[in-house]
């Protein structure tokens, strides 16, 4: 037994019941409850709870939040989450190249307040033009209030780009930055020093990529 409170749809208005069990339920007008609090004072959703003004969800059971992000400045209120997909490209620091992509070209990524994660496929066949360091276009921003590199934007590259054999590259995110940049890190590579990757290091070959960078907006 408990408490209760019910919408009705028959008059218009709300019923209301009530016994000493000291849980408080809010039910819809079938009979169905939808949020219970309890005597511990802990809150129960039967579905998904919109915030931000966001219309919840009617699929599963979560947090929906806006589509577009109201950022709070408190560092403990989580403020964001998404998944999503895009379609990234070839870019270059100086002047992008024109690519021709091949499949798997495919871009997944979760964004958790600030923190960005992104996976990434890369698939092309030829390339022409474009000038500087070879970089790939991110799904969102990089945060722009640092003077260095995002914290936390290292990641990781595998794959072949200017031969047949595979090479670990390392990537990393500039500040307010749309695209990653490719680097041979001396650590992966056994070099003595780490090099951009430039633009005419894709070659008119096949080449494939698989990437994971997570990094701040």
């Amino acid at each position: 037994m408990s408490s209760t409170i019910t919408a009705l749809t028959s008059g218009g208005g709300l019923a209301m019941a009530g016994d000493t069990s000291g849980q408080l339920e809010l039910k819809t007008n079938n009979g169905t409850t939808a949020v219970t609090i309890n005597t511990a004072q802990g809150a129960q959703f039967l579905n998904c709870i919109g915030v931000g003004n966001a219309t919840p969800s009617t699929s599963g059971a979560g947090i929906t939040f806006p589509a577009t992000q109201s950022a709070s400045t408190d560092a403990n209120t989580l403020d964001d989450y998404e998944e999503g997909t895009w379609t990234p490209v070839y870019t270059g620091s100086t002047g992008n190249p024109t690519v021709t992509y091949g499949s798997p070209t495919a871009g997944w990524y979760v964004k958790v307040g600030s923190q960005v994660t992104a996976w990434i496929q890369m698939a092309s066949s030829s390339r022409s033009g474009g000038s500087g360091t070879l970089g790939l276009s991110l799904p969102f921003t990089s945060n722009s209030t640092s003077t260095r590199y995002s914290a936390g934007s290292i990641g990781t590259a595998y794959g072949f780009i200017h031969s047949s054999s595979y090479l670990q590259f390392g990537c990393r995110v500039p500040p307010n930055s749309t695209s990653l940049e490719l680097w041979e890190f001396a650590i992966l590579n056994s070099s003595t020093s780490d090099n951009p990757v430039p633009v005419t290091g894709l070659v008119n070959a096949s080449a494939f990529l698989t990437i994971m960078v997570s990094y701040t907006v």
